[in-house]
């Protein structure tokens, strides 16, 4: 027995942006997202996903397939369901039903390995199955069950999916992915409307929960929400941290931050954390474009610096880098050294390093940090990050250190240049880029032991490494 598909009910079924349009699955083809259409798909999902099960399904983005998880509902500390992702829209082939048996036996070896539970594994992919392949999808579901008993495997083929869209509390997700209006459609939209998200009616700052596409309004302007937010409560149940990419609407588009701290009840744990976000908008100087302070809830607005993230030059990626990509990542690494350097010399570490939190400027720019993280946040294992955690944050309470930024940014270097993420026994990258020089592939791994004491204490220990080998293995003309 698989997931429930809600009744939804049918009748008139609306009308479309563009006749004949439909809920066609090719548009995340033209949607803008730095992993292309099988990202967009996969942020569809988790949208959609939160209006069949709940607001607690979450995107898992940090180590694409790796844990054969793509969206995610319960805790990774006990139970979840998984909902894994597969652009398949030209149909399932051959090598289609690798990848699926792969992401499957992935799914099932982080559970054993990391110590959760699978309850449900759903395949989602936006197509049908012709008859050859549904008898092998039955045959091969039914083998894995017997394998893994307590495990339900479903399918969301193209036509659940759209089942699910149609159902009223989809609406959104049909507006922001497919312009589906249940109604008259409106007049043609100009194109470079349709370069951005459709809003949603403005969302209240505070109690409502964020999604991409809707307008948020404080007081100085409205932000055009442009990607999935992060968005979690802490383990007391007392606070909600809100992070979240934007547009600023009323001043030319500016692209900005937001991150917020909701209190849903007054007491000391939430009051610290708005009182430590406040803090940390006074250390983004002029980088800082507005601090709202009321209903209960704090929420500061600083501009993200110009560019493209990391993930969306470098990776990770499926396959080793080129030299360039190398050489460019590694000059990169070594921009974001000096930055945290800077910041740890104030007192403070960031703590959320990932491959979505680095942005690298059009050339000959810099690369450097999108936001301040956790800075002047107290540490806690609610810290969440795109990007590896150091192995302490798993273990509350841990001391916040400039270590732990040592740790997440030699992790994402390493898995940038060997397509797998660290953990406790990592190989050299020589095992993957035989050229590596010695000495640079050795401060990587010091930076990835797993106890903090044993990494080195300046980030700029790990900058210059990051230049002397880029200059070691790129000769004399890398600077």
């Amino acid at each position: 027995m698989g997931v429930r598909v809600p009744d939804v009910p049918y009748g008139t079924l609306g009308t479309f942006d563009e006749p004949g349009s439909g809920i066609d699955f090719l548009a995340h083809r033209y949607r803008p997202a730095s992993g292309g259409a099988a990202e967009s798909f996969e942020q569809m999902l988790a949208l959609l996903v939160q209006t069949v099960i709940g607001d607690d399904a979450q995107l898992v983005r940090a180590n694409p397939g790796d844990w054969g998880i793509d969206v995610l509902y319960g805790d990774l500390d006990g139970t979840v369901r998984i909902w894994q992702a597969k652009y398949f829209v030209n149909g399932v082939g051959k090598n289609q039903k690798s990848q699926i048996e792969d992401s499957f036996a992935s799914a099932m070896k982080a559970a054993q390995r990391e110590g959760h539970r699978v309850a449900a594994w759903v395949l989602c992919v936006p197509s049908s199955l012709d008859a050859p392949t549904r008898k092998w999808w039955s045959q091969w579901r039914a083998d894995q069950q017997a394998k893994s008993p307590g495990v339900e495997i479903d399918l969301w083929d193209e036509t659940v999916l759209r089942r699910h869209l149609m159902a009223p509390a989809a609406e959104y997700v049909r507006q922001l992915y497919y312009g589906y209006r249940p109604a008259a459609p409106p007049a043609p939209a100009a194109l470079a409307d349709r370069a951005r998200p459709v809003a949603t009616p403005a969302a209240t700052a505070v109690t409502t929960t964020w999604r991409v596409g809707d307008e948020i309004r404080l007081d100085r302007a409205g932000y055009l929400l442009l990607d999935e937010p992060m968005e979690w409560a802490s383990a007391d149940g007392s606070l909600v941290w809100r992070t979240a990419t934007a547009v600023q609407l009323d001043l030319g588009d500016q692209p900005v931050r937001i991150r917020q701290v909701w209190a849903r009840r007054p007491d000391t744990p939430a009051d610290q954390r708005r009182s430590e976000l406040r803090a940390q908008a006074r250390l983004a100087g002029t980088a800082l474009v507005e601090l709202v302070d009321r209903d209960g809830a704090t929420t500061v607005v600083t501009r993200q610096p110009p560019g493209h993230p990391w993930r969306e030059l470098y990776g990770p990626a499926d396959v080793p880098p080129d030299q360039l990509i190398t050489s460019a990542s590694l000059a990169a690494a070594a921009d974001v050294c000096g930055e945290l350097a800077s910041l740890h010399a104030g007192g403070h570490n960031h703590r959320a390093l990932g491959p979505d939190d680095i942005v690298v400027a059009p050339p000959p720019g810099r690369a450097g940090l999108r936001d301040l993280g956790f800075a002047a946040i107290t540490a806690s294992r609610d810290d969440r990050t795109s990007g590896s955690r150091a192995p302490e944050q798993a273990r509350p309470p841990y001391e916040a250190g400039s270590r732990t930024d040592v740790y997440q940014l030699a992790g994402l270097i390493y898995h940038t240049l060997t397509c797998h993420p660290p953990g406790p026994a990592c190989p050299p990258v020589r095992a993957t880029m035989d050229t590596f020089p010695a000495d640079l592939d050795e401060m990587l791994l010091r930076c990835l032991h797993v106890d903090p004491r044993c990494r080195p204490v300046r980030i700029t220990s790990l900058r210059d490494a990051l230049r002397q080998g880029r200059r070691h293995l790129f000769g004399s003309g890398a600077s």
